[in-house]
């Protein structure tokens, strides 16, 4: 049952992905966004279809409509608007989604012994290295 609902979370994660960024295709003519687009959705459709042959459709959302409808529209809306704005959403999602797994580990570990909690959560040493911090600082240059 954990597993399950771990997999449709995932399921439903990767669907809201792939529409954001063919929403931001819809929203941008500028060929450089687009190139960029074009290659995260090709990785982001890999990722779908990696869910969909793990899960069942009747073990998916029965809310995929809605992911669809609002992964486009995040991706559309800043690609209306400029460039900047949608490396910082996508960079915002990314950091989020990083987050979200980061507690997941940790809950799942809890309990098992500070050396299991390590290797289940390689995230963390990541998360807290100073070399993540400065990787995170050189993205965010890129979006300003």
């Amino acid at each position: 049952r954990w597993l399950t609902a771990e997999l449709r979370s995932n399921h439903a994660g990767e669907l809201g992905a792939v529409m954001i960024y063919r929403g931001i295709l819809a929203g941008s003519t500028d060929p450089v966004l687009r190139a960029f687009a074009e290659e995260h959705l090709a990785t982001e459709r890999q990722h779908l279809q990696t869910m969909e042959s793990l899960l069942s459709q009747s073990k998916r959302s029965r809310l995929q409509w809605p992911w669809c409808v609002a992964g486009w529209f995040i991706g559309a809306l800043p690609a209306l608007i400029g460039n900047q704005w949608v490396y910082a959403t996508i960079q915002t999602q990314v950091n989020r989604d990083a987050a979200v797994k980061v507690q997941r580990r940790r809950y799942f570990a809890f309990g098992t012994g500070h050396r299991a909690a390590k290797r289940l959560d390689p995230y963390t040493s990541c998360l807290n290295s100073d070399q993540f911090a400065r990787g995170r600082k050189k993205n965010m240059a890129i979006v300003i």
